[in-house]
């Protein structure tokens, strides 16, 4: 499985990636950065139980398959990374909900696009357990937006103000 240059695995094989960076991504890609998300992660959940799942089913079908992710996530998490702010089945609730606002009408699709709410904590644990299991390697983690990242964020960001606009104006 190969992860982008600015991207780092954790000790425990999850994706670890900042928050901030995979809220981004997504809105700016209308959310086809959460497929690449959970491919990424279920790719992890593959290789380490030797299961003959199919990764890039599971991240199309996110809304389904996005409950045992995240319980997988959430239980290797260890007591300091996981705060218990949430549970997977609420995190799973979450997303799946934000996941069919966007097909509501004008202008309430727009808070679809907060499907990365649930992927932001989700990331988070996943981060602050790898600074856990690594202490001393927690800079290597994180690292800056690269030239791609950027360029789409920009361009993701002036389409979706676009769309914003128009939506507002009906």
């Amino acid at each position: 499985m190969n992860h982008t240059a600015n991207q780092t695995k954790a000790p425990s094989g999850f994706m670890v990636n900042s928050a901030l960076k995979v809220a981004l991504l997504s809105v700016s890609t209308f959310g086809l950065y959460e497929l690449y998300w959970f491919w990424i992660n279920w790719n992890v959940v593959k290789e380490k139980e030797k299961t003959k799942i199919w990764p890039i089913g599971r991240a199309l079908f996110s809304v389904i398959f996005c409950f045992p992710l995240f319980k997988k996530i959430l239980s290797e998490a260890s007591e300091t990374s996981n705060p218990k702010k949430f549970t997977a089945l609420q995190l799973a609730f979450i997303y799946i909900f934000l996941s069919f606002l966007g097909i509501l009408p004008n202008p309430y699709w727009i808070l679809g696009i907060m499907t990365f709410y649930p992927l932001m904590e989700i990331q988070s644990i996943i981060n602050k357990n790898a600074k856990t299991e690594q202490p001393k390697a927690q800079n290597t983690f994180f690292s800056d937006f690269s030239t791609l990242e950027l360029s789409i964020i920009v361009i993701g960001s002036i389409l979706l103000a676009v769309g914003i606009a128009s939506a507002i104006k009906g």
